[in-house]
């Protein structure tokens, strides 16, 4: 098991980043499933594979404190700025780092 509170703040985010793009590219896959203009994949083991990633992605921002799951969402699913989300630089550092260490405690 990787101890992410010893790595870099570069390393985590992109552990975190990765995670949340694979979410993304799942669920477009699976929101296309019906159109015949994009080839949409049909075997049922793919389709369960996104399906589960997906789901255990959703399972673990549950598990989350309610504003790490909001910062993840917000900041890394949704790519908000954090300029947006109403915080100081630091202060955003310091809640993305610790959101997405108990974030990847989870995952991994």
């Amino acid at each position: 098991m990787i101890n992410y509170q010893d790595n870099s703040f570069g390393m985590v985010r992109n552990q975190l980043e990765n995670i949340c793009d694979l979410y993304r590219i799942a669920q477009i896959k699976l929101n296309n499933l019906n159109n015949n203009l994009l080839n949409p994949i049909t075997d049922p083991a793919t389709i369960n594979k996104y399906r589960n990633y997906i789901n255990t992605v959703e399972l673990v921002l549950h598990c989350l404190t309610d504003e790490d799951a909001a910062l993840i969402r917000n900041a890394c699913i949704q790519r908000q700025s954090f300029k947006n989300l109403g915080y100081s630089t630091t202060t955003y550092y310091c809640k993305y780092r610790r959101a997405a260490i108990s974030f990847l405690k989870y995952f991994s």
